[in-house]
């Protein structure tokens, strides 16, 4: 909805920006269904996740104002406590030769590496929802320098609308298809009508930039 609402409202960047989010689950999600033994290890890195972020916030910024700025429920010394817990379930080898450890850098594989072990549908929109959607997220000369008119810039964030719209909601059909399958919904009768009037869609926008 939230995609939706910016690319209606002329902020196609806006909406490319978080159909990268939403892939990035969407993959994550599948990942998980196909490997469900790994569900608890992705709960239990959050730890880590907290810790490595608050360290980075502890550099500019005090443990107090941290403290006030989270809540009660996440305060440094919670995260560090729930840190410590569970440092030792993501620890990677650093060097062979000397046996060295270091922290791991995600909870799993990496996301590219999800993407090839998933494959197809979510590795053809690879590109289009994860990669050119971070040259915008990330403080890139892409998302820093535009210089062209305001009519060109109108036209260029209508099509990014329209392109974030129609990836989004394919990817959410497919979510659809996962929940549908893990929790017995009986809902594939609308999922293929969903998905026969998007692929409707998308040749009638093929063919609308084509020119026919």
């Amino acid at each position: 909805m939230e995609i939706l609402f910016l690319a209606a409202n002329g902020y196609g960047t806006g909406a490319s920006k978080l159909l990268r989010g939403l892939y990035e689950r969407a993959v994550t999600l599948t990942y998980i269904a196909k490997y469900p033994e790994k569900a608890e290890r992705f709960v239990r890195y959050a730890a880590i996740q907290e810790y490595k972020a608050m360290n980075l916030a502890l550099q500019v910024s005090t443990e107090e104002e941290f403290d006030e700025v989270v809540g009660k429920r996440s305060t440094a010394a919670q995260v560090r406590e729930a840190y410590k817990a569970l440092k030792d379930d993501f620890q990677v080898t650093d060097c062979k030769k000397c046996n060295t450890k270091q922290q791991a850098f995600s909870w799993d594989i990496d996301m590219t590496s999800m993407v090839r072990n998933i494959g197809e549908p979510l590795s053809k929109y690879f590109l289009g929802s994860y990669t050119l959607p971070t040259w915008h997220i990330h403080a890139t000369l892409a998302s820093g320098l535009n210089d062209e008119s305001i009519e060109i810039r109108q036209v260029q964030e209508a099509d990014a609308g329209e392109f974030a719209l129609v990836n989004a909601t394919l990817i959410m059909l497919f979510v659809f298809l996962q929940q549908n399958d893990m929790f017995k919904l009986n809902l594939e009768d609308e999922i293929k009508r969903c998905d026969a009037l998007m692929g409707d869609i998308e040749w009638k926008l093929r063919s609308a930039r084509a020119g026919h």
